[in-house]
């Protein structure tokens, strides 16, 4: 019986203040305003064990943000898109993307890396990618996250798609066939 009460003595407590805590957070939200901010998509990433959490960072002109999303927002943003940003406090309300997402066929040109100080006690990667169209013409470089950037090799050829500044996706029609200037690689 001791034990039990022992429990209960601080089961209970502790259920209160959690609860108290919540409430207080929402009240926090609902009285903030509901802001709306050109962002940029920094990171995205998933935790969760049997219930998966999906977050993504944005950076503004002079803060970073990171929201629990939805997986359909999470699916619909990479990193490097340009979006309008809608949140209250620290509640995410969604995103608008600025730019239509396109499509082109285009070659692999170039890639890089770049690797700047973070918050004084880290790195931040950022990977690019340059695409070009036959004989070199409409070069542009798109920002792309680490996986599809080790996955690409220069004179790949296939189906771009990107938002803006950044990359969505590359279905691969040849692989380091052609160079974007149209000779045949001799590999």
């Amino acid at each position: 019986m001791g034990t039990f009460l022992l429990f209960i003595g601080i089961f209970v407590p502790f259920l209160i203040l959690v609860i108290g805590l919540h409430i207080r957070e929402e009240r926090k939200n609902n009285r903030a305003p509901i802001l709306t901010v050109r962002a940029e998509v920094a990171s995205k990433h998933v935790s969760g064990g049997d219930v998966t959490y999906w977050y993504v960072e944005f950076i503004l002109d002079d803060d970073e943000l990171t929201f629990r999303v939805q997986s359909e927002d999470y699916e619909s943003v990479e990193i490097g898109d340009i979006v309008d940003l809608i949140y209250q406090g620290n509640r995410y309300l969604g995103c608008e993307h600025v730019f239509p997402l396109c499509d082109a066929y285009k070659f692999v040109a170039s890639k890089r890396m770049t690797c700047e100080p973070f918050r004084d006690v880290d790195y931040d990667e950022r990977y690019y990618v340059t695409f070009e169209g036959w004989g070199g013409l409409e070069r542009m470089e798109l920002r792309t996250g680490r996986g599809l950037h080790k996955k690409l090799d220069e004179g790949d050829y296939g189906l771009l798609t990107y938002r803006g500044a950044a990359l969505h996706g590359f279905k691969l029609v040849a692989k380091r066939s052609f160079s974007p200037r149209g000779k045949h690689d001799e590999e």
